[in-house]
């Protein structure tokens, strides 16, 4: 006896039984008319399984019990060879199957995902990086890189900015797809920070459950990747929300040392291009102590004004730390303002006004808010989701301000104050 599939109703029935007792199907008489009950299939008399399937026919429910093989009467001994070649290739098709559901091996563990990422990056193989995140980071890329390209071409952004981040011109940039686009912006972002990829170092790998957290060194800097397990494999997913709330906070923590860094810089006069005694407010890169002073050649590398707090800068004058993305505004003249170094900047001015911004590095994922602070030490967050994701898509200079200079105040219709 063996229980078979209900070729009517699906459920499990003996294939003893005269009928299925859930919706009353001839069982034993599809056996007994040399039909295989499981895929309806022809079945040769004395035959003990389907040469169709190899589902298992009852043997008692078939013809007279064989004669011996040999001769004419040898046609039994046939069908049994054809019912057993056919089991024998359901073995062998499900062997295949099982060998392409895993691969060529077993899955890969966290520990080696992040090593295949890291020589991938190194190898300045973006697209192959990419098939490395979830289908859900997957798609957040896609939106995002999507949502740059329609900024640009409604003239809500810098193409200048982009331009110099992607390593394209404007209308190289407004021919591409958005993937290719996303592999330009990731290489420029690697390129910013303070090691290549094959100066990564492993911390710890921490696994539970579905989800892992591999911790590493970059340049001195920690940073951590998260995973999730997605059909069986890890890729780089989303944090959980409490991470989140991890990120935001850690952001306005940073923007804090970020104020008592530049009233540190601006007090021991680094930088004081009219030469009047008074020191001027710095960019990222100068308090962090990875670039040059303006105008004196100082270097601030083994006692920076922010140590450890973030790395070089992307063309663009963007750091990234914890899941947020920051930015150092210094005024180039009453109603502009610039983030990179070689753009001229406005001495006076410069000596009592700056705006850092922080905002996600992955809008929804790595953080949802939006964060900024000047020169009075206040921070102060967007009133609603951060418009901005990524560090190709940073705030105007002015975005936090109700008029377009350096003189108007927050704009406390669409800012509150933050704790």
């Amino acid at each position: 006896m063996s229980i078979i599939a209900c070729p009517e109703c699906g459920n499990q029935v003996s294939s003893e039984a005269n009928e299925c007792p859930h919706c009353g199907f001839p069982v034993a008489e599809r056996v007994r008319e040399g039909t295989c009950p499981a895929c309806g299939a022809a079945t040769p008399p004395g035959a003990r399984a389907c040469p169709q399937c190899g589902h298992p026919l009852d043997a008692e429910a078939g013809a007279e019990s064989p004669p011996p093989s040999g001769g004419e009467g040898s046609k039994p001994a046939v069908a049994r060879v054809a019912a057993i070649g056919g089991a024998a290739a359901l073995v062998v098709a499900a062997a295949v199957v099982a060998v392409l559901m895993l691969g060529a091996g077993e899955p890969d563990s966290p520990k080696e995902v992040w090593e295949k990422v890291q020589r991938k990056m190194a190898e300045g193989d973006y697209e192959g990086v990419f098939e490395h995140f979830s289908a859900k980071m997957q798609a957040g890329f896609e939106t995002e890189a999507k949502r740059i390209l329609e900024r640009m071409r409604e003239g809500r952004g810098s193409w200048e900015a982009l331009e110099r981040d992607a390593g394209a011109s404007r209308e190289e940039i407004l021919e591409m797809e958005w993937k290719e686009l996303w592999a330009l912006l990731m290489e420029a972002e690697s390129k910013g920070r303070p090691s290549p990829p094959a100066a990564w170092t492993l911390l710890e790998e921490t696994v539970e459950g579905d989800r892992a957290e591999i911790r590493f060194d970059v340049g001195g800097q920690e940073e951590t990747m998260h995973l999730v397990r997605e059909e069986g494999r890890w890729k780089i997913g989303v944090p959980e929300k409490r991470r989140i709330g991890t990120n935001e906070s850690s952001a306005i923590a940073t923007l804090k040392a970020i104020s008592t860094g530049e009233d540190c810089f601006r007090s021991s006069c680094s930088v004081d291009r009219n030469a009047n005694g008074v020191g001027e407010y710095g960019f990222l890169d100068e308090l962090g102590g990875t670039a040059a002073c303006r105008g004196n050649g100082l270097k601030y590398d083994e006692s920076p004004f922010i140590p450890s707090l973030l790395g070089e800068m992307t063309p663009g004058g963007v750091s990234t730390k914890s899941g947020y993305c920051f930015i150092v505004y210094l005024p180039t003249g009453e109603g502009s303002a610039t983030a990179v170094r070689k753009d001229r900047v406005d001495a006076a001015l410069a000596e009592g006004a700056y705006i850092v911004y922080a905002w996600p590095e992955t809008q929804g994922r790595s953080g949802v808010r939006m964060f900024m602070i000047d020169a009075q030490g206040q921070p102060y967050h967007f009133l609603g989701e951060s418009p901005h994701s990524g560090p190709h898509d940073p705030p105007a200079w002015d975005e936090a301000l109700s008029g377009g200079d350096w003189s108007s105040g927050i704009d406390e219709s669409e800012w509150g104050p933050t704790a």
